[in-house]
């Protein structure tokens, strides 16, 4: 039992120290690309010497961030644009900034579509906090608790279970089921511990996977396609952020397509982007395109050839993507929301159990000696 003992207990410090140390990277993170975004905007908007500027800046970075905000630099002054510069050094700014960069550099509002990229990111900062499901209670809530019962279990069949025992066999009676039942399963446990063990960290990573995927959107990870089922959501997002830029600054929305389908980071999103970027120019309807590849619906896209008409594009495609991101951080909430009561009632049969097996020959003696 000390060895079983032991090893929860391990388990339980190392699933509690990395489940930190992925919140802490992600915040961090989160919060070096939104500052980044921020800086970019304000250098590339006021046109202050940009090479200048970013080696200024990365003086003030860690040393893996600082290398490569170096290498943009060096490349920059090699006269690479600022948006390749960035996409050769992955980490500093997320695949989907990079691409808006590249399509800001081409419409000539460089500086609009990192200011808007950054927005987007306080703005999903500011929902994360205000949600009602919170990152750091959801992790104690689903890690914490589930790690704390099999310490507990492993004290009680330790220290007290031994002692109703001896205290049954004393007076020749028989333990209740429900003990026998607890007894068996700690000792099946002890015997196969590698199974609990690999229940317990099966468990804990559903949890954190679970987190990560409710919080994906607040914390700007770009996770598998297998592990995302919001894949689609954030690839229409994207376009429609995208073909906002050059709708605001005026210019033709081939600005957008040509790098949408020549610099997206995922070779499925350059296959979508590059059908619409053809359908475009044979002069089909992008917006009905747009739907014929599943990114927005029939109704959005006739409101986005309404504000086409109306010229207020911009603020159309701005709204919608808008309003697909929300929905998409929502459904992945729900996650947490569902997942919290679902938990409660294993844990409480789990403590049910337990209590009955713990409480039941206190029960039992008392009734007999009386």
């Amino acid at each position: 039992m000390g060895l079983l003992l032991a090893i929860f207990l391990a388990f339980a410090q190392v699933a509690t120290v990395s489940a930190v140390i992925l919140l802490g990277i992600a915040a961090v993170s989160r919060a070096r690309r939104a500052a980044l975004l921020w800086l970019l905007a304000v250098i590339t908007r006021r046109r202050l010497p940009l090479a200048l500027e970013l080696e200024a800046l990365g003086d003030g970075m860690l040393r893996r961030d600082r290398g490569k905000l170096n290498a943009v630099v060096d490349r920059v002054r090699s006269g690479t644009s600022l948006a390749q510069a960035l996409a050769v050094s992955p980490g500093l700014i997320s695949d989907d900034a990079i691409l808006l960069a590249h399509v800001g550099e081409r419409a000539g509002c460089l500086g609009e579509a990192f200011t808007a990229e950054a927005e987007r990111l306080a703005r999903a900062r500011e929902e994360a906090v205000t949600s009602t499901t919170s990152p750091s209670l959801a992790f104690m809530y689903l890690v914490l608790v589930p790690l704390v019962i099999p310490i507990i279990l492993t004290f009680l069949m330790v220290f007290i279970v031994p002692k109703l025992e001896k205290i049954f066999d004393d007076f020749g009676a028989e333990l209740p089921w429900a003990t026998e039942r607890l007894i068996k399963s700690s000792d099946f446990l002890l015997q196969y511990w590698y199974i609990g063990a690999a229940s317990l960290v099966a468990g804990v990573s559903c949890a954190g996977v679970l987190l990560v995927l409710a919080n994906a959107y607040a914390w700007d990870l770009r996770l598998p396609r297998w592990l995302t089922p919001g894949g689609r959501s954030r690839r229409a997002s994207l376009a429609l952020r995208a073909l906002a830029l050059p709708a605001a600054a005026g210019r033709p929305l081939s600005d957008a397509l040509d790098p949408m389908a020549n610099s997206a980071s995922d070779a499925s999103d350059r296959w979508r982007f590059g059908r619409l970027r053809e359908r475009f120019q044979a002069g089909g309807n992008l917006w009905q395109g747009l739907a014929d590849e599943r990114l927005i619906t029939s109704r959005d896209a006739r409101f986005l050839g309404a504000a086409e008409t109306a010229g207020n594009l911009d603020w159309a495609l701005a709204l919608l993507s808008d309003r697909i991101d929300d929905r998409r951080r929502r459904r992945f909430a729900m996650l947490i929301e569902f997942a919290q009561p679902l938990i409660v009632l294993m844990l409480g049969a789990l403590i049910l159990f337990i209590c009955l097996g713990i409480f039941l020959p206190l029960v039992k003696l008392i009734n007999d000696l009386s």
